[in-house]
């Protein structure tokens, strides 16, 4: 029962080297920067095409005079000022690639007219910052999200606050509710708005009709995965003796997963020996194996 997520061993340790040639390293780009970051390290991330086609198609399915609402995840603390590894909401990066916090998106069923420019989506989502990057990496930008997710017409997301957009014109504002503490900056200046003709079960419907059939793109990685999870286990039944720990079986697995490019683990591993093997959704993962123990993966 493997899929693909990393996960955090339960000690950890942090190194920071320094060296001469690391004060020569190459300084952040600056101004405006017209490519993927995501692109310039992972090769096989659905195209931009595929997100333009399936907000396309999601408009197909939404009433005449109506706007479907999108947030990204917020960013969870785990401990401290230590978060959890980010995780987009699924629908958001499926509608337009996105891979950052704090980003909204507005798809139009109809050409809408605004101050200044028309356009069937808008995109609310950061800028780029120099300083803050060099501490928590690179952003795409406005221009880079034009550019690189294909997506019409992107605003900074600290101008939404006052952007002038009337719900009350539409038939229906569709969007996902979600827990008041996830709540975003985004989505409490959303609601601010008073959209009070909202649909938040016709989206769900709307989604699942759309993520049930899969396209070629979609197939195409959800083999490269089953493919890796296959290694991934084998490489474990080699290895596998008494003496090891469920954790030694877990470490082989994701270390494939790893080292063949998966991004993550679907869901924490289990790995179930012994009497653990009976467990549906184990995930200590600490028992010693003996020589007669059954391991369940």
């Amino acid at each position: 029962m493997f899929s693909f997520l990393h996960n955090a061993p339960k000690v950890f340790g942090a190194f920071l080297f320094w060296a001469p040639l690391l004060l020569s390293a190459q300084e952040l780009p600056k101004g405006d920067i017209k490519s993927s970051f995501e692109n310039l390290y992972d090769t096989d991330l659905p195209s931009p095409d595929f997100h333009s086609g399936r907000r396309e198609a999601l408009r197909k399915l939404m009433s005449d005079s109506t706007v479907a609402v999108f947030f990204a995840s917020t960013v969870k603390t785990r401990s401290n000022d230590v978060e959890f590894e980010y995780h987009q909401d699924p629908d958001f990066y499926y509608l337009t690639g996105l891979q950052e916090e704090d980003a909204m998106i507005l798809i139009f069923k109809n050409e809408i007219q605004f101050d200044g420019f028309s356009t069937n989506e808008i995109l609310f989502l950061k800028e780029r910052n120099p300083k803050t990057e060099r501490w928590t990496g690179k952003l795409i930008g406005i221009d880079g999200a034009k550019h690189d997710l294909g997506i019409k017409q992107c605003l900074p997301n600290s101008s939404f606050s006052e952007f002038k957009i009337d719900f009350s014109k539409f038939k229906y504002v569709y969007f996902s509710e979600q827990k008041k503490e996830n709540e975003s900056d985004l989505q409490k200046q959303f609601f601010k708005k008073q959209p009070l003709n909202t649909d938040t079960y016709a989206i769900k419907e709307m989604m699942s009709k759309l993520r049930e059939i899969k396209t070629n793109e979609e197939l195409e990685l959800m083999r490269k995965a089953i493919n890796i999870t296959c290694e991934g286990i084998k490489e474990a039944m080699k290895a596998i003796e008494p003496g090891m720990a469920e954790y030694d079986a877990e470490a082989i697995v994701e270390y494939v997963f790893k080292s063949k490019g998966a991004e993550d683990v679907g869901y924490p591993s289990i790995i179930g020996g012994g009497e653990n093997s009976c467990i549906l959704h184990y995930e200590t993962n600490r028992k010693k194996l003996t020589g007669k123990d059954l391991l369940v993966c």
